[in-house]
């Protein structure tokens, strides 16, 4: 696959990360990647951390406490939807000279899918923020992401690569 890229001053990443993980991501990993001049694009949340209005699995699970019936039905109805829309997402951050953003802290199919979208399919930036020390290691992750342990590292690995200033 064949992506037109437009390197910008201000990169964009799109936050590849588990559904238990969507608060976390928003609440903490997306207003620092934004506070250091990072565009994200997340799945779950825009970037006031208000609810997308093509995910209404993720509202409902926020408005009634987690999975449950009619979520898991939701998710199967629109399974395709949902994961068509995660890929583009991932080809426009790549298409604006970004990448992908993951957060693991156990394995996780969907974001394990979108690293390896982005890092090997489309051959672009892929940063992988794990705090599980036995996924740092994994052959497979290492092979293409770059792997940090901190979201400090995070955002001066992503500025040394857009040579943007101090973090």
């Amino acid at each position: 696959m064949t992506i037109k890229i437009k390197r910008k001053r201000r990169p964009i990443f799109y936050l590849a990360h588990s559904f238990s993980e969507r608060h976390w991501v928003r609440d903490v990993l997306m207003k620092r990647l934004q506070k250091a001049g990072i565009q994200t694009l997340n799945p779950f949340y825009n970037p006031d951390g208000s609810w997308k209005e093509d995910r209404p699995e993720v509202k409902h699970a926020d408005l009634h406490g987690g999975i449950t019936t009619r979520f898991k039905r939701i998710v199967q109805r629109h399974a395709e939807e949902i994961v068509e829309g995660d890929l583009a997402l991932i080809r426009r951050a790549v298409r604006d000279g970004g990448g992908v953003v993951g957060y693991m802290v156990e394995p996780t199919v969907g974001t394990s899918s979108e690293l390896f979208y982005c890092g090997y399919v489309l051959k672009a930036p892929t940063y992988l923020l794990t705090p599980n020390t036995k996924l740092r290691w994994h052959p497979w992750l290492r092979y293409y992401c770059v792997i940090v342990p901190s979201i400090r590292q995070l955002i001066l690995k992503i500025k040394e690569l857009y040579k943007i200033g101090r973090v």
